[in-house]
């Protein structure tokens, strides 16, 4: 187990996550979904957050039994990580845990410049249709995977 407080997303790797404290004293576990090329923005990347929440801090091996959803995704600053003093503390596989980054439109109306995007990678040019199925893409602020987070308690 490693612990990485990370200043810039120079050395996030898409997998990796952190756990998210609930006030209650158990953990949900937040997860880097995808980066930006490093040339574009060092500070964010693409996160989500698990539907998971436990009473120990999770481990790779406890996130890689369970069957995983991703409850919500969004664009975030690097802050987020450590804004409960978490850190990063594991690596997970998304692939083999079959955890796929949902699809989301640039904006909210349909425009001609509006495209489809799954994390930061542009699929293709929107149409009016995918502007009526998908959300839009948005960031979010320090603390709000830990509201999210805390909404689970009540879903519990």
């Amino acid at each position: 187990m490693y612990k990485l407080f990370p200043k810039s997303n120079s050395k996030l790797e898409v997998g990796q996550f952190w756990p998210i404290k609930l006030s209650n004293g158990q953990f949900a576990i937040g997860i880097v979904l995808d980066l930006p090329d490093k040339h574009q923005n060092t500070k964010h990347f693409f996160a989500g957050l698990l539907n998971w929440i436990g009473d120990t801090i999770p481990t790779q091996i406890i996130l890689e039994k369970i069957n995983h959803k991703l409850i919500d995704q969004g664009k975030a600053h690097i802050k987020t990580i450590t804004f409960d003093g978490e850190g990063i503390i594991g690596k997970i596989d998304l692939d083999l845990l079959k955890i796929v980054i949902p699809f989301e439109v640039s904006c909210f109306g349909y425009s001609e410049s509006a495209v489809l995007l799954q994390g930061y990678k542009t699929v293709r040019k929107s149409t009016p249709e995918d502007h009526k199925i998908y959300k839009t893409q948005g960031g979010w602020g320090f603390d709000y995977i830990n509201e999210l987070a805390e909404q689970l308690l009540t879903e519990k």
